[in-house]
């Protein structure tokens, strides 16, 4: 393994690239133009960019879920991805609070002080199930704006 690292190291990338097209052609496998990872990571892009001109719109996770005949869930994790990601600024974060949870949030980042963690499972098991996962990853993600 250690000599035929060696040896392909000293390939370019082109030459590397036709190196493993020639070996797949042999072992009679095909040359997709475009990778499955590649594909999925685009396909992930776009649709993040779907969810965030939604968003954008002023349309709540339901009414994007609804739109896109996609779960809840799958637009609530969009959402978290295009917080961490800058593409949705602080000040809209708040969008996500409902009012039921608005009060209870300052408990729940106590809660994440108190056990020291950035984990959900601890925080929900420390509230016995009270929050939903999804209410306490939105109190993780407000953290530092509602303190």
């Amino acid at each position: 393994s250690a000599s035929a690292e060696k040896i392909f190291s000293r390939f370019s990338a082109t030459e590397l690239t036709k190196q493993h097209q020639a070996f797949i052609i042999k072992a009679e496998g095909k040359i997709e133009k475009q990778s499955p990872a590649t594909k999925g990571k685009k396909a992930k892009a776009s649709t993040l960019d779907l969810t965030l001109k939604l968003w954008q719109e002023g349309k709540s996770i339901a009414e994007i879920a609804k739109e896109r005949s996609l779960s809840e869930n799958t637009v609530f994790s969009h959402i978290v991805d295009l917080i961490k990601s800058k593409k949705i600024i602080s000040t809209e974060i708040s969008r996500l609070i409902s009012p039921k949870l608005k009060p209870e949030i300052h408990k729940i980042n106590e809660a994440f002080k108190k056990l020291k963690t950035t984990k959900l499972t601890p925080i929900f098991n420390f509230f016995s199930g009270k929050y939903s996962y999804d209410e306490i990853k939105i109190a993780l993600l407000t953290k530092d704006l509602v303190q």
